[in-house]
């Protein structure tokens, strides 16, 4: 799967010549590739007429503007059969981390944001790999939380102008309504325990301090207990 990872980098960039005549040189093509040809079309020059041919079809599938990399990776395994028992296993265990990978990644990042250049970034900042422990705290936006629950939950900025935010509250219609969305996802996160918190006071990034007051959401849920 070594050259497959060296494909998804001349996929993401076609001009990354040093990993090109990685790839090169370990699939045993020595001419030169046209230039101007987009990543795919360099990879199909590459890999035809070698023992990497096959896996085409699967880098055909991640050149397309929606990424699905598990489909990719179904393709890969629809070949095993013609490596050796060796390779064979030693491939198996490559496509599962990378599985692992992308089903981590698919956890944080949302469908219509999920790209091939994204993907090998989060997994080179090790954002991917696997958690041995439970400590720390996740930090995530409403949004990116969705699907996921914690014990504790701690919204933070719930003041009026940054959740809901004010451009928003301006607009009103369908963008109010998204705002209130998130509000609930976020609410929702948490299985036992979730602090609502606001700043009395907040810089703004043109050094003036502004005074705060409490999100319409913390006023409706109060006046909601209180009734």
């Amino acid at each position: 799967m070594r050259v497959f990872g060296l494909a998804i980098r001349i996929l993401i960039n076609r001009r990354d010549y040093i990993h090109l005549s990685q790839l090169k040189s370990m699939v045993g093509f020595s001419y030169n590739t046209t230039k101007n040809e987009d990543g795919i079309s360099i990879l199909r020059e590459v890999l035809t007429k070698t023992a990497y041919e096959s896996m085409v079809p699967a880098l055909e599938i991640l050149n397309k503007e929606v990424l699905n990399f598990s489909t990719a990776l179904n393709c890969i395994e629809n070949i095993l059969p013609s490596f050796d028992d060796d390779e064979r296993y030693l491939i198996s265990m490559d496509i599962q981390q990378w599985r692992n990978h992308w089903s981590r990644y698919c956890m944080f990042v949302p469908k219509e944001n999920r790209t091939l250049t994204s993907f090998r970034n989060q997994i080179s900042l090790g954002k991917t790999r696997e958690i041995e422990d439970n400590n720390g705290i996740a930090l995530l936006t409403a949004h990116m939380s969705k699907g996921l629950q914690f014990d504790v939950v701690f919204i933070i900025g719930l003041s009026e102008g940054t959740f809901p935010d004010y451009r928003a509250v301006k607009t009103g219609g369908s963008q109010l309504s998204q705002e209130m969305n998130n509000m609930y996802v976020a609410v929702t996160r948490a299985k036992r325990l979730c602090y609502m918190t606001y700043p009395a006071r907040k810089r703004m990034p043109w050094g003036d301090i502004k005074t705060q007051y409490p999100s319409r959401y913390i006023k409706d849920i109060v006046r909601e207990k209180s009734i």
